[in-house]
């Protein structure tokens, strides 16, 4: 079990009486339980979730000496006679947009915080060389985090800005990051709505989170074939996560057999459960995968458009793989051999080999052997599928450019068109 950690910003709030600055307290409710009186929307989750180690974001021009004040529980009279407390409020009221980060005035802070906590100083993010100044300062997340904390997320101070950029690069920190790291939320005190309800409600956002996983999901599958963050998103009991996960797991040791059948078993799923982020994606997923096999009637038909479909998600080696065996399988159909199902392996292999000899030599298959060239392509598959280490053959690159125009013309025998 690792640490809660509370990720939070500070900002500068109001002058009081131009004495000092304060955050105006302020009623919260947050999971349907009131919080009265609390300065800082930070020290509501503080208490809420019962946070281990704080980080706390903010410029030079932060409310430093306020945050220090609420957590050293100090009165007012033992406050204003601090000495770290004048230091802070100093710094603060000389800072700008031009002060220089200073790390060192926060240790005391940081200090009295305890547990790991730590203060990240950050420019206003006032143009990109700013903004990108403060994406480096960030970047200490990533050595301060252990391995399963879990973060959650405050935006609701500071520049709108910046909790923008900070969530963007928490979402990238955890997922390039070694460590296992998960954001049970990101939270937004609602002030503005205080005087129509009398309170204001911190809502949870974290739902952009959920969407982004989504988004990253769906690029994956479609880019790359894999369906492995979709289906952890849909939950293991369920029907589709299941199906997507089996037509997932045979892409990535190429049996066809068992993508033909998932292939087909996706037409009668129900689809009506899924919740709006998963009918956003799901759907589309399906029917595209579906939508490029509709049209196949034949063993060779689906091989060469499953040929055609790993080339499209870069999976170069299966691709010529099934290019190969569409086109054996093309010559079998038309020597009408006995249906696969009906007959046991070996009598299987012992026809598929005499119709690799058919293409050899008979002379009606010649449009095979020219420039599509079988022989070209099986010369690469058994490259690909023995994995010599003696292969010293560098024509991967010409192999790889020249895949889909091979798709296309085995497409053409294949389907008895003239596009060639």
């Amino acid at each position: 079990m690792g640490r809660k950690v509370l990720i939070s910003f500070l900002g500068t709030g109001n002058p009081e009486s131009n004495v000092r600055r304060v955050y105006k307290s302020a009623n919260y409710k947050i999971d349907e339980i009131l919080f009265k009186d609390k300065s800082f929307v930070s020290v509501v989750l503080s208490e809420h979730f019962k946070i281990d180690t704080h980080i706390f974001i903010g410029t030079m021009k932060s409310m430093w000496e306020e945050l220090y004040r609420i957590i050293s529980k100090k009165t007012d009279d033992e406050i204003i006679s601090d000495k770290y407390y004048q230091d802070l409020s100093e710094i603060s009221e000389k800072s700008d947009n031009t002060t220089e980060l200073d790390s060192d005035i926060f240790l005391q802070l940081e200090k009295l915080l305890g547990n790991g906590s730590k203060i990240i100083p950050i420019k206003y993010g006032l143009n990109e060389e700013e903004l990108k100044e403060n994406l480096a300062s960030i970047q200490i997340l990533n050595s301060i985090l252990l391995d399963n904390d879990e973060l959650f997320i405050d935006i609701t101070h500071s520049f709108r800005s910046l909790p923008i950029l900070l969530t963007t690069s928490l979402m990238y920190l955890r997922d390039v990051s070694n460590k296992s790291i998960q954001v049970n939320g990101i939270y937004y005190g609602m002030l503005e709505v205080i005087r129509e309800l009398g309170f204001a409600p911190i809502v949870n956002i974290g739902l952009l989170d959920k969407m982004n996983n989504w988004i990253k999901g769906a690029y994956t599958f479609k880019n790359f074939g894999n369906a492995e963050l979709i289906t952890t998103l849909l939950g293991e009991n369920n029907e589709i996560s299941k199906k997507l996960n089996n037509f997932s797991q045979a892409v990535e040791i190429n049996y066809v057999s068992t993508l033909k059948q998932q292939i087909e078993s996706f037409k009668n799923l129900n689809l009506e459960s899924l919740d709006v982020f998963a009918n956003l994606v799901v759907p589309q997923v399906l029917n595209d995968l579906t939508d490029k096999f509709k049209r196949c009637k034949t063993d060779s038909q689906f091989q060469i458009e499953l040929a055609d479909w790993y080339a499209d998600k870069h999976i170069y080696s299966s691709a010529y793989i099934v290019l190969a065996e569409a086109l054996v399988t093309y010559v079998y159909e038309q020597e009408k051999y006995p249906d696969v199902l009906t007959l046991d392996n070996k009598t299987h292999r012992d026809y598929r080999k005499e119709a690799r000899q058919k293409i050899i030599k008979d002379n009606k298959y010649l449009f095979i052997k020219n420039d599509t060239s079988y022989f070209t392509i099986d010369k690469i598959r058994n490259k690909i599928a023995h994995a010599s280490i003696e292969n010293r053959d560098n024509a991967f690159l010409s192999d790889i450019q020249n895949l889909k125009n091979r798709i296309r013309k085995a497409k053409a025998i294949i389907y008895k068109t003239s596009n060639l």
